[in-house]
Order: C-alpha cells, then sequence, then structure tokens
C-alpha cells in the first residue's frame, strides 16, 4: 500500500501517474462496486489494486483501523495550513484528494474494498446467494485481520449469523469466520446448524459405459449442497464407477458439514486447534448412533470446552 499526500496543483503525481498505469481500470471508472463510496464531501481517495477509486472519510476510515490509517492516512502539517474554501471557488479535496494506494491483487481489489466500506458506512452487506459469492468474503476477513480491523469484527460477525441461522450460507463457513474473528456466538449457532449441510460427491464416468448410466451428486465450488443431514450422495453403485477424490479440498460425500472426521484437509487447518479439540470433544457428547448427531447438544458442549480451554 503506498500513499500520496496531497499538492499545491490538480495534477497527480508522478509515482500515482506509474500506480494508475498498472491498474486494470481507469481513475474515473464508475461501477456498482464503488459508485456508492463518491462523497462530495471526501477528504480522501482509496485506490484498489485493480484501479477503481472512492471518494470517502478520513473520519470514518479512522476509527475502524489501529494500523492502516494510523500509518497510511495523510497527516495535516501544521506549517502548511489548509486555507478554508470560499463559496466561489471548488473545494481542495474536490480538486486534488490525498490517495491511497493498495496493491495487493488478491486481497486489495475494488471488491474488497467496497466490502469493507459497506462496513465503515454501516451499510446493509450484499448477501452471497451463490457459494462463490461467499469466497469474496473470505478475502474480505482476510483483509480486516491484515489491517488489524478489530472494530468491524463485530459488525461482520453478526451478519453472517444472519446468513447462517436463514440458511443462506452452510454451518461450516460461519464456524470459519466466527473461529478467525475470534466470534464465539457465530460459532456456536454454526454448530447448532451442523448437520443442515452436506459434503457432496464427484463421479468420474467410465468411458466404456454410457452417459445416460451415469448420476453425479450435485456439486459447488465449495463442495457442500443444502440438504438434510440424512440425505446420501447421488452417485452410481457400479464398480466400473470410481469417485474422484482431493483428500485436500473435498469433504466425505453425504457426510455433515461439522463433522471433523469428514471435512477437508485445507479446511481443517483453517480452524484453530482449540475450535478444532472442542468441536470433537462436543461431538462424542452429541452423537446418537452413527448416522444421528445432536447439533444442539454439540453446540451447549463446544461452548463448555471451548471455555474450559481458553481459561
Amino acid at each position: 500500500m503506498r500513499t500520496r499526500p496531497p499538492s499545491q496543483h490538480r495534477r497527480p503525481s508522478q509515482e500515482a501517474m506509474n500506480l494508475r498505469k498498472l491498474s486494470t481500470i481507469s481513475e474515473d471508472t464508475l461501477t456498482p462496486i464503488n459508485g456508492p463510496f463518491q462523497f462530495d464531501t471526501a477528504d480522501v481517495m482509496l485506490v484498489s489494486s485493480d484501479g477503481l477509486s472512492f471518494k470517502v472519510h478520513t473520519s470514518r476510515l479512522g476509527r475502524c483501523s489501529s494500523r492502516i490509517f494510523r500509518t497510511a492516512l495523510p497527516q495535516p502539517s501544521p506549517s502548511l495550513p489548509t486555507p478554508p474554501s470560499s463559496p466561489t471557488s471548488p473545494s481542495t479535496s474536490k480538486l486534488d484528494l490525498p490517495e491511497i494506494h493498495f496493491v495487493d491483487p488478491q486481497l486489495e481489489n475494488g471488491i474488497t474494498l467496497s466490502l469493507f466500506l459497506h462496513l465503515t458506512y454501516s451499510l446493509p452487506l450484499p448477501v452471497p446467494t451463490l457459494p462463490v459469492y461467499f469466497k469474496a468474503y473470505e478475502t474480505l476477513v482476510d483483509f480486516l485481520v491484515k489491517w488489524e480491523c478489530a472494530y468491524l469484527y463485530p459488525i461482520l460477525g453478526s451478519a453472517v449469523k444472519g446468513w447462517v441461522e436463514d440458511g443462506l450460507i452452510s454451518s461450516s463457513k460461519g464456524l470459519k469466520i466466527g473461529d478467525i474473528l475470534g466470534n464465539d456466538r457465530l460459532m456456536i449457532e454454526s454448530i447448532k446448524r451442523g448437520g443442515e449441510y452436506t459434503w457432496t460427491g464427484k463421479v468420474i464416468e467410465d468411458p466404456n459405459k454410457k452417459k445416460d448410466k451415469v448420476r453425479s451428486a450435485p456439486d459447488d465450488e465449495t463442495g457442500q449442497s443444502s440438504s438434510n443431514h440424512n440425505s446420501k450422495p447421488i452417485c452410481s453403485s457400479s464398480k466400473a464407477d470410481r469417485t474422484r477424490f482431493d483428500i485436500m479440498r473435498d469433504g466425505l460425500p453425504g457426510e455433515a458439514s461439522l463433522d471433523l472426521t469428514a471435512v477437508p484437509y485445507e479446511y481443517f487447518v483453517s480452524l484453530s486447534d482449540d475450535v478444532k479439540f472442542s468441536l470433537l470433544r462436543a461431538s462424542r457428547v452429541g452423537r446418537k448412533d452413527r448416522q444421528d448427531v445432536d447439533w444442539e447438544k454439540v453446540a451447549v458442549e463446544f461452548q463448555r470446552a471451548l471455555g474450559e480451554l481458553r481459561e
């Protein structure tokens, strides 16, 4: 991330122009992503790694982070006071706003900054109606952690909790976000719904068989489908078909999304040790039999075990 202080003229500095040349979007481009954040009274401009500009307020930004805006926001110079704007002359902030450039293409793109500003300005967050949309929120969490925006953690946690309760996202997503944000309430509510989603399977077709005899399970980019916890994966039982399974990214087909014995390795290692241990221990209490788990009891025991670990 780089900053550019305000100058005496409207012409951007050479460094800022060089940064814009590396961007993929014109500085003046307005889209649904950055359009809502073009305030006439703005006193700073954020520029995403893909070139979208956001004209916002330092007063809003400064309270959200203990790191990024303490070090990155331009500080007024006592020796060069800003002259007041007159009614007949345009505001200085409109002519040449100080700029903060974000350069990480994965973590600091326009979508991430837009979601960050939704939180900053207390605007309703777009609901991730498809799993692929939720990936933007996972990136947002990484952004908030990187820049120590702890002030926004409970706001995001509250939104994710509502999505879990409404069945818009899976319990495994809610648990992961809650773990990163340190939001116990979000984790507990997610665990209560640990059996509402199951992992799906992927089937490779045998080239020697007819296509109409091979059925594959519904699948999405997260490897999860919303279904009853007693449902089974739809796949051919023929030995000629074999299930394509990636232990890193695929969960065991048909198993509850919060059964830690069935989750992908990448998901397992993404959780903190105390959360994993508490959920594994709690699952023993909630298990009625091999196929039926009382996730309400699991949530209660998880809360108890996690509390003991943190004492």
